[in-house]
């Protein structure tokens, strides 16, 4: 499976989800450890696919605030349309994302 998932269609651009989650990282870490969250691509029938977050938080002000300097800091179609709350972010020992498991919890 590996990097297939990485590289996506959103209203015909390539965008990495790899990328978008280092994003992701860099603006948590201005927020300090209050949440941990991971960028997720979902297939859309009109864009192609759309960027999601999914949060293990239920804080829907630091949501908010996130998503905000997310797309502050991204192409306008690199941009999260929704955040979704989480219990946890499934990992595997080795600490990767289960981008499998956390779809599932999404859907």
């Amino acid at each position: 499976r590996g990097r297939s998932d990485d590289f996506v269609k959103v209203n015909g651009e390539k965008v990495s989800r790899l990328a978008l989650q280092n994003v992701l990282e860099k603006v948590l870490a201005d927020f300090g450890p209050r949440a941990e969250a991971c960028v997720v691509t979902v297939s859309d029938p009109r864009r192609g696919n759309r960027v999601i977050m999914a949060i293990a938080t239920q804080d829907e002000a630091l949501i908010a605030a996130l998503k905000e300097k997310f797309n502050q800091k991204v192409l306008p179609h690199e941009r999260i349309c929704m955040a979704y709350p989480v219990p946890y972010i499934p990992r595997t020992p080795l600490g990767k994302v289960k981008l499998p498991e956390l779809i599932e919890m999404l859907s």
